[in-house]
């Protein structure tokens, strides 16, 4: 299919224990007006997305959801999403016992004309020992009005690992929300990778890199460093405030 346009774009859906797997080809154009790709399977099985053509959504661009397998998401070289609108949240999305992201494309996500907060890349791991990754090698551009911008964001509870890498082009702005070109909202061990230019701004707070690790009393802040490269490397594996 060269092109589709619709309401809800496309879901597949697996059963118990098996994989649901979308493969979006080049060339292709998914133009949704809420949700652009979903892949969604219950049980073990696992959920995954490719894109390799162009996605258009107004909430989120690619949404993979595993209830106990893994949900992986990769947005190719030449390949891009756009998520624009009120309802604007993710570009990819992952929820699943362990979850891992690769933007290598262009992704946009733009929430100004609402009060969401948005996600370039967002993932969450639910399960003890599981990760949440995100990396980002391409170009990938964050703005949120009133609700916070965040580049990459991951999850993992108090029981796994989250891992954020970049190493393309990083920016993100906000209006009065805040912006954080990194963010964990909680894990067990903590990896933050940057090797290119990240650019953070907004009339709110900023952060560089925002992180919280099980067992801190709180979170750990560092400035944002804006288009240059940032000094983080690889952080230790547990942070405490």
């Amino acid at each position: 299919v060269a092109e589709i346009t619709a309401g809800a774009g496309v879901t597949a859906k697996g059963v118990s224990n098996f994989g649901a797997d979308v493969l979006v080809q080049s060339g292709a154009s998914i133009k949704a007006g809420g949700e652009g790709v979903r892949a969604f399977t219950p049980g073990g099985g696992s959920a995954s997305i490719e894109n390799d053509g162009a996605v258009t959504a107004a909430s989120n661009g690619l949404d993979a959801i595993s209830t106990g397998g893994t949900a992986s998401i990769t947005n190719a070289t030449g390949a891009a999403v756009t998520v624009s609108g009120a309802d604007a949240g993710a570009g990819l999305t992952a929820t699943g016992a362990s979850s891992n992201l690769v933007n290598a494309g262009t992704v946009s996500v733009d929430s100004s004309a609402g009060a969401n907060t948005a996600y370039g890349l967002l993932g969450s791991a639910s399960s003890a020992g599981g990760s949440a990754s995100a990396t980002n090698t391409g170009t990938l551009t964050v703005r949120a009005g009133a609700g916070m911008a965040q580049g990459l964001a991951v999850g993992a509870g108090d029981i796994g690992s989250a891992i954020l890498s970049n190493s393309g082009t990083l920016s993100v702005t906000a209006g009065s929300g805040g912006a954080a070109g990194f963010y964990v909202a909680n894990a067990a061990g903590v990896s933050i990778t940057d090797t290119a230019a990240l650019s953070v701004t907004s009339t709110g707070t900023n952060y560089g890199v925002y992180a919280a690790s099980s067992g801190a009393s709180g979170a750990i802040g560092w400035p944002a460093f804006s288009t240059r490269r940032s000094p983080l490397n690889t952080l230790p594996a547990r942070i405490s405030a």
